[in-house]
This record gives C-alpha cells, structure tokens and sequence, in this order.
C-alpha cells in the first residue's frame, strides 16, 4: 500500500464502550429498558460512588442523548468516577423506593468561567414525565450550589423545544442570549431537523450580591447588553477610552466530535501572534466557534472590532464569574442561521430579536 495515497485525508474511530467492554447500549436493553413507574416515592440527592448507580445513571444518560452527549467520559464508569472525585463536578439523581433512577442532572466547573458552574445532562425518563421531577431536581442542585459556595449556576437550555427554557426561567434563571449552531443534529433525538445544527439559549442565576464591575461596551449593543447585567443585578461602569489595556491571552479548544471551536480571549495582543494559516488549518474540521471575550480588559474593544470584521456577530454574554464578564460572539465559517427554527419562550424572544437586529446591521 502506497502511504502517500493517504495524505490529506482524515479516519474518526468512535468507541462506544470503553476498555474493560463496558457497552452503554447493551446494558440498556438487557437491565434498563423500562417503561412503568413502580412508584412514586421519589428523593433528590447527590449519586453515590457506587457501581451499581453510576451506571443505572449512564444508562439513564444515555437513554436521552445515546452517544452523543459531549462529556464522553461520562458513558464509562471508570470516567464518571474519576469525574466524581475530581471535586469539579456534581452529579444528582432523582429516585424511587424501588430503586429506579428516574432523573439526572449536573454541575460541571471549567477552567474558566469560575465560581459559575454549568447546569447540565439534565434527563427525565420519558415514562415518568409530567411529575415534575425535573423542578425539584433543578431546585435541588440551585440549593447547594449555594452551599458549595459557588456564585451562581449558568445552563444552556435548548433552543428547539420551549421546555428547559420554561423551567429554569421559573426557577430564577435569567436569559442571556444564545449559542446558535451548538449541537451537532444526532444530540436532537425526536427533535432532529434533518442534518441542521441546534441551537441552545443562555441563562444564570447569581447568589451573592456583585461589586461594579468595569467592562468594554460596544456602542452598537450598549442598550442589550447594560439590559442583560441589569437583569442580573451587576452594577457595570464601561471604560474610559484612554484606559491602558491590560495583558491579554488566548486559549482554542476543538471538540471534534461536535465540529466545534471554543476560544476564550482577552485583550487584542494575542492577536498579533496567532498564525492565520494555521488557525485555517484547524477550523476546517469544524462547523462553528464559539467566542468568549474578556470584557473586563480595556484592550478587548480592539479585539471586538477586528473580530466583528472578521465575521464574528455577538449573541450574549455570561457575566458574574469571578474570572471575567464575557462577551459571546460566534461565526459560522459559511453557514446560515435560519432563525425561523430557533424556538423561544416569550423572554428569549426579546433577545433574540435583538441580537438578529444588531447581526443585520452590522
């Protein structure tokens, strides 16, 4: 075989059981295929570092997102527990007497964004929908986040059914803006509109009560985004032009089973050193980037313009974190946004009317 025949091209292997032949799957069919509630005695708590659970909660998990969901190591046992004692992460479950996991949900620390924890893997197993069980799991997890000391909690509720949107506005969770194009089609399930991207919403809650906080406010969102802090109860200031900028820094991540490229940035010098070629070179494997801007740096203004020339758009911000307040901006490397398909609670609609408002001016 001529190896030369191969340049150029690319192989995915994607396992679905990990080394010791844990199969997700299977397990579901044979131990975990159920249909009927057995009752109706249900408790809210943190799992436990059991075998057993851990993967009554995998199949639980997988039962809603197959393979698909983003955190791979939680589709193994060994991965899920070394994600249980890392101290950065939570994981919470509602069950019954009879032992059946009925739901699921987490809270996941990054490297950035800290104090703000994401609210995610939320699952109900459809044969006990319509007990609100998800309520008490969210209100449960909202209660000790405070306890663990956190700042407050962000999601990502999905912008393709309007129910994740409802609940967690019920319980405190203000919106934010979006991240369009975030979920690859197979993630949607029933919800899968032929091979088209999905979209979520953005949303936080914040316990503590948060200093002034100076910030970049491009004159062209000013009015969104001082609406957006406010509904967060974040006193802002914006910069005075002539304010030195601060050192910046850079950092890309590609998820490669999503086709997505997430950057945190700060400032405008990086800028300078970051090599066009190359950065083309890797975004050729995905669909879409994410963008996170520091705001609290006076040199991300410059930033800001040069990515909006490059076709970056703003679509919201998560604010509070102890790190930074972030401005989000994506782009879609060619794609189109068919904001017909995005669906919104009448709070999310707001937002994205404007950030469709500001996306066409610009």
């Amino acid at each position: 075989m001529d190896i030369r025949a191969g340049l150029g091209q690319t192989m995915t292997f994607e396992f679905t059981f990990d080394a010791t032949g844990f199969d997700v799957a299977s397990i579901c069919r044979d131990h975990y295929d159920e249909t009927t509630l057995l009752d109706n005695h249900i408790t809210i708590r943190p799992v436990k570092d059991d075998e057993e659970e851990i993967v009554a909660v995998i199949a639980c998990i997988h039962s809603a997102y197959g393979y698909h969901y983003a955190r791979e190591t939680l589709y193994s046992p060994d991965g899920f527990r070394a994600q249980l004692v890392s101290g950065k992460y939570h994981s919470y479950v509602a069950v019954n007497e009879s032992g059946q996991v009925l739901a699921h949900a987490s809270l996941s620390e990054g490297s950035s964004m800290v104090g703000l924890p994401d609210l995610g893997a939320l699952v109900t197993k459809p044969f006990c929908r319509g007990l609100h069980i998800a309520e008490r799991l969210v209100a449960y997890i909202l209660e000790d986040a405070k306890r663990l000391g956190y700042r407050g909690v962000r999601a990502e509720p999905v912008a393709f059914h309007p129910y994740t949107q409802k609940l967690f506005c019920a319980l405190g969770l203000e919106p934010t803006g979006f991240l369009f194009h975030e979920l690859n089609p197979e993630t949607a399930g029933v919800y899968r509109d032929g091979e088209r991207r999905l979209d979520l919403g953005l949303a936080q809650v914040l316990f503590t009560p948060q200093a002034l906080r100076e910030v970049i406010l491009p004159p062209e969102h000013e009015s969104f985004l001082r609406e957006r802090f406010q509904a967060l109860n974040i006193p802002i200031h914006p910069f005075a032009e002539d304010a030195p900028p601060k050192p910046g820094y850079f950092h890309k991540s590609i998820h490669h089973g999503m086709r997505l490229c997430t950057i945190f940035a700060s400032g405008s010098d990086w800028m300078a050193g970051e090599s066009l070629t190359k950065t083309q070179r890797e975004l050729a494997c995905v669909d879409n980037v994410d963008l996170y801007l520091d705001m609290n740096n006076p040199g991300s203004m410059e930033a800001y313009r040069r990515l909006q020339k490059l076709g970056f758009f703003v679509t919201g911000v998560v604010a509070g974190a102890s790190d930074a307040d972030y401005l989000v901006m994506q782009h879609f490397l060619g794609s189109q946004l068919d904001e017909s398909k995005v669906v919104c609670e009448p709070s999310y609609q707001t937002i994205l009317a404007q950030v469709l408002a500001h996306r066409t001016r610009s």
